[in-house]
């Protein structure tokens, strides 16, 4: 069964049919909800978040447009019989979300008709001309860089893993513990939990920067003789941000 295929001008791959590509699935809007107080399972102290519809059986790739604010992947969640890709966010409650949800094209329905279509070798359709497929413009890796796109156009950001540290720093001792005959037992120490997602802030519609996201934290208190050392609990980098042109959809 032959296989369609096209090369760019220096004779490396561009398109294989035998390859599924992700087309989109669904384009909508969301406005932020409080984070504080929410569901236990994704409650934190971000100003915000934004739920984004899922399909817990697709391999989706989520993009979103929030101009101006950061925003980070948190995790997908189920919550009010419903799964949702959940991202945390610094924008305030009720700022709207433009999301773009893109799937494989084998698994999206509905596409038919005239147009050019393209199969794979087990028959299945992995392109047809009607179909969006996801238009890669740019890619980031890396806390606090930068990127700027070929202006005119729109585009939306996708962070695929969630990244962010979670740490603990102390300071001085704030009171101390006796026994009944005025040893010191213990010392209670002040220190601060400080938990970040990190994830995208565009700044303008075609530049952004790669950012910290407020998630949890806050004072913390700990009983011993001697100063608790300071603890950093993970760092996951930030990779592999993919900025799409998303103009005209």
């Amino acid at each position: 069964m032959a296989i369609f295929r096209t090369f760019r001008p220096d004779g490396s791959l561009q398109f294989d049919a035998a390859i599924t590509p992700y087309c989109l699935l669904e384009k909508g809007y969301v406005s932020t909800v409080s984070t504080t107080g929410s569901n236990p399972h994704w409650s934190g102290n971000s100003p915000s978040s934004a739920l984004i519809p899922m399909n817990y059986d697709s391999d989706e790739l989520i993009a979103l447009y929030l101009p101006g604010y950061g925003y980070a992947r948190y995790a997908n969640l189920s919550w009010n019989g419903s799964w949702w890709h959940i991202f945390h966010t610094m924008a305030p409650v009720g700022s709207l979300v433009t999301y773009y949800r893109f799937a494989y094209a084998t698994t999206i329905p509905g596409y038919g008709g005239a147009g050019l279509q393209l199969f794979n070798p087990a028959g299945q359709r992995t392109f047809h001309s009607s179909m969006r497929p996801a238009i890669v413009a740019g890619t980031l890796s890396g806390l606090y860089s930068g990127i700027s796109l070929p202006a005119g156009r729109q585009y939306a950001s996708v962070v695929q893993t969630q990244a962010g540290h979670e740490r603990t720093t102390w300071s001085g001792g704030q009171d101390v513990i006796t026994d009944d005959k005025g040893q010191v037992i213990a010392i209670v120490w002040t220190g601060d939990s400080d938990q970040k997602l990190y994830g995208v802030r565009w700044l303008t519609q075609d530049s952004a920067q790669l950012v910290e996201v407020e998630f949890n934290g806050g004072p913390v208190q700990s009983a011993s003789p001697t100063q608790p050392a300071d603890t950093q609990f993970y760092r996951n980098e930030i990779e592999n941000v993919l900025f799409l042109d998303v103009t005209n959809i």
